[in-house]
């Protein structure tokens, strides 16, 4: 792992735990397979 990806991962470990913000990955599914939609 480089030190600034390091650096980037601790920052958003830590705000992910304080609850400053939800961190939200993307995606992709085939042909559309098993994509919810939030109400």
């Amino acid at each position: 792992m480089k030190l600034e990806n390091k650096f980037k991962y601790e920052a958003v470990r830590r705000a992910t735990i304080a609850e400053k913000f939800i961190p939200v990955f993307m995606g992709s599914a085939y042909k559309y397979k098993v994509i919810v939609e939030l109400p």
